[in-house]
């Protein structure tokens, strides 16, 4: 990369494809290029987390994902259930996260490091970012891999309204990257994305039942997941490396395995290898 000029990384969100992007950072790390802007959302949430720990790297995010399983993501939360009288999500994120821990404090970032992690406002429908320097950092965290019914939504008290995985509402950061001042952008993406706006609620700051933040969210995910995504090409410059997970794998995420999210950190790394050769901005000193 260019000396002097600020390089912005997207996370974006794709699933059990999230090892893929644990592969290409460890190339990068192994080459010497740093990022000064990160945003994230949804599984990307997570590595961004681990990548942006004061204890954390990309080495230690590939562990990560080599030594995680498919059932960490899927505690059913029924002492949550126990605990609150109600049914807000079928699974538990708690497993998950002592997972990660045990690899990395990330609650704990770094000073030097800026992320931002992607949110959905279940009230206004709009995308919204928080910093990992915010205080509401730990429950956005969760808040940007929430999927109803599966993980529950987050209310951040410091702005009074819940929220849900980002990437439901623009996975296609780029141009977040250009208005933090990014002079180049490196785009890990996993999934094609879409975008679009959803009418806001009248009703603002309340506690949704699961089955209302599921019925909100389907209706913020279909007005996008089908909507027009014209422009995005116009990103198609010299400014931004774009890095596409392999087509034609996607039906192998509906039964992850450890072995799978290994082969992923595989392909991302060799993927980065492939498009490090061939780019003149990544090699660029």
């Amino acid at each position: 990369m260019g000396k002097n000029k600020k390089i912005g990384l997207i996370l974006p969100g794709g699933g059990f494809h999230g090892p893929f992007q644990a592969g290409v950072l460890k190339f990068f790390e192994e080459q010497g290029i740093k990022f000064d802007y990160i945003v994230a959302s949804s599984i990307g949430t997570i590595n961004a987390s681990i990548l942006g720990a004061k204890d954390g790297n990309a080495e230690k995010l590939c562990k990560f994902w080599e030594n995680v399983r498919p059932r960490h993501f899927f505690e059913l939360a029924w002492k949550e259930w126990l605990r609150t009288g109600r049914i807000d999500s079928i699974f538990s994120p708690k497993k998950l996260e002592e997972q990660i821990l045990k690899i990395a404090d990330i609650y704990s970032q770094r000073e030097d490091t800026d992320i931002e992690l992607s949110l959905l406002n279940l009230d206004t429908g709009r995308v919204e970012y928080v910093s990992n320097h915010d205080p509401d950092f730990r429950n956005a965290l969760w808040a940007s891999t929430a999927i109803a019914p599966f993980y529950p939504a987050m209310f951040l008290e410091s702005r009074g309204s819940q929220y849900i995985d980002g990437g439901l509402g623009r996975n296609f950061m780029i141009q977040r990257c250009f208005e933090k001042g990014c002079d180049h952008v490196v785009l890990i993406n996993l999934i094609e994305t879409q975008k679009t706006r959803a009418k806001p609620q009248k009703e603002f700051g309340k506690q949704r039942s699961l089955k209302s933040v599921f019925w909100r969210t389907a209706t913020l995910v279909i007005k996008r997941v089908f909507a027009d995504s014209a422009g995005q090409d116009r990103y198609d410059n010299e400014k931004v490396v774009k890095i596409f997970s392999p087509r034609g794998t996607y039906f192998s995420i509906l039964l992850p395995s450890n072995r799978w999210f290994r082969q992923m950190v595989a392909t991302g790394y060799e993927e980065a290898r492939r498009v490090f050769a061939a780019s003149l901005l990544l090699r660029k000193e």
